[in-house]
């Protein structure tokens, strides 16, 4: 089998990961594999890289899922939903 180094490698997180753990040890990988590291959490998609900032990558998942609980609500409303 052949096998090609695109530079990221894709993580599956183990169930009761806290976010900040996660982006603490994708950004610790990637760090180490020299490359991106992918994963996502609750299916928000994330992308950690060396010298990322694990706050800074949680307060962007907790924006993202913000911004998804928002469009939801307007897709449950436009249906006709409470």
């Amino acid at each position: 089998m052949n096998c090609i180094w695109n530079g990221s490698a894709e993580v599956e997180i183990v169930p009761g990961t806290s976010i900040e753990q996660a982006c603490e040890a994708a950004i610790a990988l990637a760090t180490q594999i020299g490359g991106t590291v992918r994963f996502d959490f609750n299916s928000v998609p994330m992308r950690a890289r060396k010298g990322d900032n694990p706050q800074r990558m949680a307060g962007q998942y907790h924006a993202a899922l913000g911004y998804l609980a928002d469009v939801e609500r307007r897709e449950r409303k436009a249906r006709g939903g409470a």
